[in-house]
């Protein structure tokens, strides 16, 4: 369950999933405030101080990039929901069917797919589906995953993956890792 917590720096944030395993960090902006309510019908009652301004992200485009996010995890998801919402468009599904139902429907500029999806099919296994697709041979895609350790990174880089992230990632990390795709793209 997510809770209000007031950090060292003094700022507000959400935070999720505060087991051992795995911990996030969402920091509250005057934005986010309508926002959390209907996410987050518990905290409803809880009136955040914001005291952090919106991060700057020098885009590589000039329109708004539209990218196809693959995470099955809800408090991951809504953290990516938060942090590309004011840069991208972004379509977020949490299994390979629907990604491949929306990538069939639709274009994306990039990719950003979690290695573990929690099924008999992988992140993996989703882009070598999506690249046999003329659409998605070349889309840049970002291995975003709890995977860490020596000799990830290339892996999933030989395995098609343009970019690589490890959770748990930064806004920083994420940014540059998206704005080097767009570059590229």
């Amino acid at each position: 369950m997510p809770r209000l917590r007031t950090t060292a720096s003094g700022s507000d944030c959400l935070v999720f999933n505060s087991d051992l395993i795995y911990s996030t960090t969402l920091p509250i902006r005057t934005y986010a405030v309508e926002y959390i309510p209907s996410s987050l019908g518990h905290m409803s009652t809880v009136t955040p101080y914001v005291r952090t301004a919106p991060a700057e992200f020098p885009m590589a485009s000039d329109r708004t990039p539209h990218i196809l996010v693959v995470e099955d995890n809800p408090d991951t998801q809504l953290l990516l929901r938060y942090l590309l919402r004011p840069h991208f468009e972004a379509e977020i599904v949490s299994h390979v069917d629907e990604a491949l139902e929306v990538a069939r429907k639709q274009d994306f500029d990039l990719l950003v797919l979690d290695i573990n999806l929690g099924e008999n099919r992988t992140g993996i296994d989703l882009l070598q589906e999506l690249r046999l697709n003329d659409a998605y041979r070349s889309t840049p895609a970002l291995a975003l995953t709890a995977y860490a350790m020596p000799g990830d990174r290339e892996r999933f880089q030989s395995a098609g993956f343009t970019q690589y992230i490890s959770k748990p990632f930064t806004r920083k990390e994420l940014y540059e890792a998206l704005n080097d795709m767009l570059r590229r793209s």
